[in-house]
């Protein structure tokens, strides 16, 4: 069992004081731009597509009465719980809506959501303060320091940390339930007896993880690894306690796991299909998501930063490879895996011993890595587990260059670059996304201007391609609804008489004159339908880069579905018309990322105007 390098005397606060700093640091870093898309004069729900159902899942949850089954299992319950506990307490210290104050319920609502992003910032802010934890058992301060700046700078990690959703807190979980499993390999100074607590303390938080977000439980395999490489004495009972605590947490923040099983099994089960079998044209002819989380991976973090940080990974593991192939191996003939397949698990461990944390790490990575690369739904937040191993190795390089002095100080020159965003990633992409979340979103400022432009025209009208929701201009305040059939019929009704300037949006007859739509009625009918221009001839169309990012990368692609193709041709007759009829006029934001959960806060919206206009 090794000893931590940098251990300290009990007493000595400094790296307490040192975390605590970069906490600070990178939660102010979150809390600017938090109020991005939250209900205001225009739009009562979020401009985040998630937040409202999430948070309306999240009230089925009565703690107070010992109710804890919200019937909704795509996720686990944890956050759920926590956004509940957070929601009452909101109501409690500021107002509770009065029935019937719809405007009241909206503010309530948005006070709400507020609260639950405030929970992500706090988690993201705190996962940067554990990966510091972490390298302090086997790497100097330097090191731990920078390891602790990639989660608290890298951009897309920060503008996750500004949504109430998961995945913030899932990837928070799982940071500590990696400490724990580091903390077995270099126990601190005086504490040899730790193996039970640690062992059951990354249990804990392994099912915090997944009672979050189901793919948290791979992280026991950072415990197995840990124990397997160190010889531990009692390695399989300590590997029961673990896997025994994380399940008994996993019961407990999940408690539908056994009082709604065939609920839960029904939407866990909807999950694994969902990333199995795509996302609509998201992620329709996109590279294999081996490649394009690579991709996203550099998005999320900037390019130079993850490449750093995957080369510090790469080194950690290649040094501890070399030493063991010069101290255990070098008398032997023949390729190194060879002599590893004949020295068995014997060599393994041996290996193991030198840098264990790389393989503590990668017995999570990997796995993971796979089980996200085989999926046909790639977001990036999908990503965020592998930060974690990608922080600790840019921070274990960056010690290890500090030592070594001469090029050493290059590779520390070029983290710097990494983190500071000369590629316009870590720092500066942050800043600049942060900037733009503290501002009118597109989104907000194109009704703005219609609305000014209406008072010179009263009449106008503007037009949208296709089912209004989150990427439309807001002209009407329950754009951001269920995208549920109900829902659209109601909005169906509402949005020509409520919306300002006056929306059209065009249904089909036939539909119009169905009493109750069904989600069978809204797959019949075109998705981009011409007529709204030909017969309804609004004023101005609005489309926004949502809708065409991928339309415009999939047009004449014949390796995509046939269902693709369909929406493809659809809009390519829909887009054909709106130029024969309409101009572009104006454009409000600039295009960014085109990965669609970085893009939800880097929306585009383009104006087009009817050619017969003065």
């Amino acid at each position: 069992m090794s000893k931590s390098p940098s251990a300290e005397p009990s007493s000595n606060r400094i790296p307490a004081l040192i975390a605590a700093g970069i906490f600070v640091f990178a939660l102010v870093l979150r809390l600017f731009g938090i109020g991005w898309g939250l209900a205001d004069d225009l739009h009562h729900q979020s401009l985040h597509p998630d937040e409202y159902l999430i948070w309306t899942k999240s009230q089925a949850i009565r703690p107070g009465e010992g109710k804890f089954d919200p019937g909704f299992y795509n996720y686990g319950t944890l956050y759920l719980t926590v956004l509940r506990v957070a929601s009452d307490m909101t109501g409690a210290y500021t107002k509770m809506p009065e029935k019937g104050d719809e405007e009241g319920y909206w503010a309530y609502v948005a006070r709400c959501n507020m609260a639950g992003r405030i929970i992500s910032s706090l988690a993201g802010a705190g996962t940067a303060a554990v990966i510091f934890f972490i390298l302090l058992r086997f790497a100097n301060r330097w090191g731990a320091v920078f390891g602790a700046l990639v989660p608290a700078v890298a951009p897309g990690f920060v503008v996750h940390s500004r949504f109430q959703t998961v995945d913030v807190l899932a990837t928070f979980f799982l940071a500590l339930s990696t400490l724990y499993a580091i903390r077995l390999l270099y126990p601190p100074e005086g504490e040899e007896k730790i193996d039970w607590r640690s062992a059951i303390l990354c249990g804990v938080f392994a099912g915090a993880s997944t009672g979050t977000k189901y793919t948290g439980i791979l992280v026991l395999l950072s415990l197995y690894a840990a124990l397997f490489v160190s010889k531990r004495p009692q390695a399989l009972k300590l590997a029961l306690a673990g896997t025994g605590a994380a399940l008994a947490t996993f019961v407990i923040t999940t408690p539908g796991f056994v009082l709604n099983t065939g609920k839960f099994i029904q939407d866990f089960v909807y999950e694994l299909r969902h990333t199995s079998s795509g996302h609509g044209l998201l992620f329709e002819g996109t590279s294999s998501a081996f490649i394009y989380h690579f991709a996203n991976l550099q998005t999320g973090m900037g390019v130079l930063l993850c490449l750093t940080a995957l080369v510090g990974l790469g080194y950690g593991l290649l040094q501890g490879t070399w030493s063991t192939y010069m101290t255990t191996f070098k008398a032997e003939t023949g390729p190194l895996f060879g002599k590893l397949v004949r020295s068995k698990l014997a060599g393994i461990r041996q290996m193991g011993r030198d840098n264990p944390w790389v393989w503590v790490l990668l017995a999570f990575w990997v796995p993971y890595y796979l089980l996200i690369g085989r999926a046909e739904v790639k977001f990036l937040r999908y990503t965020f587990p592998l930060y974690v191993a990608l922080a600790v190795g840019f921070g274990y390089a960056v010690s290890e260059a500090r030592k070594r002095g001469g090029w050493g100080h290059a590779f520390v020159a070029v983290a710097l670059l990494g983190l500071g965003g000369f590629d316009y990633g870590g720092l500066r992409k942050t800043l600049t996304l942060s900037m733009d979340m503290a501002g009118r979103d597109a989104r907000e400022a194109s009704v703005d201007y219609l609305r000014k432009l209406q008072e010179k025209e009263p009449n106008l009208t503007l037009g949208l391609a296709n089912d209004p929701w989150y990427y439309s201009p807001q002209t009407f305040p329950e754009m951001g609804v269920f995208r549920a059939a109900p829902f659209l019929q109601a909005m169906s009704v509402a949005l020509p008489q409520m919306s300002k300037p006056k929306t059209l949006w065009y249904i089909p007859a036939e539909l119009a004159a169905t009493p109750k739509w069904t989600q069978e009625d809204l797959e019949k009918r075109p998705r981009w339908d011409p007529r709204l221009l030909t017969e309804m001839k609004p004023d101005y169309v609005a489309l926004s880069n949502f809708e065409v990012v991928d339309i415009e990368r999939l047009a004449g692609r014949k390796d995509i579905s046939e269902s693709a193709q369909s929406e493809v041709r659809q809009a390519s007759v829909f887009r054909t018309e709106l130029a024969k009829l309409y101009v572009p006029f104006k454009q409000f934001g600039v295009p960014g990322d085109t990965v669609n959960d970085m893009m939800y806060t880097q929306p585009v919206i383009y104006l087009w105007k009817r050619k017969d206009l003065p």
